[in-house]
């Protein structure tokens, strides 16, 4: 009886496939990636004391905000106007005067800076659509009045102006919007804006 012979084999020698080879090659560069994000991560942004920090007025009509350093007059035209504070003087209004940043009369937009108060990042976080008043009017009516309710007192107050202009104008016309925000403040736009019609 002729008897089977087997052959051995090894794979001493032999290279890795290309499929395992090119998978491999990807870890290590994703590996890479993430190291250098590590390695690059944000570093504190330093600031001089008359560096400029971006802000927007969330205050409908005009804004002065009086610098307690510098005595500058920063001067917002209307509502949404963005234009720079020096820095000396922003540290002291949140240190010393933190109600224009409660309020808020203006919001600030340098992340950089924001992140340097916690106070400041947490009022941001808490209270996010006070970065843009305008855009809660345009939302579902249920979802409008929620946000509404949940505002700071200043955004309160300067969303009723900014209602009373968008009604004026016609920005704002559908009736069951309108009826919403009527008692919301628990006042009737329309009758008040006819009022102020009348007297020009």
């Amino acid at each position: 009886m002729a008897e089977k012979t087997l052959t051995k084999t090894t794979s001493r020698g032999r290279k890795p496939s290309t499929a395992k080879t090119t998978a491999k090659k990807e870890v290590e560069k994703i590996e890479e990636e993430v190291q250098e994000v590590k390695e690059t991560k944000k570093e504190k942004k330093e600031f001089g004391q008359e560096d400029g920090i971006l802000c927007r007025s969330v205050t409908e009509g005009l804004l002065i905000v009086t610098g307690p350093k510098s005595d500058m007059g920063y001067r917002f035209p209307e509502y949404g106007t963005e234009m720079e504070i020096e820095y000396r003087d922003l540290v002291a209004i949140v240190r010393s005067k933190f109600n224009l940043i409660k309020y808020p009369f203006f919001v600030i937009l340098d992340d950089d800076f924001v992140q340097e108060f916690p106070q400041v990042k947490k009022f941001y976080e808490d209270n996010y659509p006070v970065f843009d008043l305008r855009d809660i009017l345009q939302k579902p009516i249920p979802e409008m009045v929620s946000i509404i309710k949940k505002l700071p007192q200043g955004a309160v107050e300067s969303l009723k102006n900014i209602i009373s202009t968008d009604i004026q104008s016609g920005n704002i016309n559908e009736i069951d919007r309108v009826k919403a925000l009527n008692e919301i403040y628990d006042m009737d736009f329309n009758m008040v804006n006819a009022v102020f019609s009348e007297g020009d």
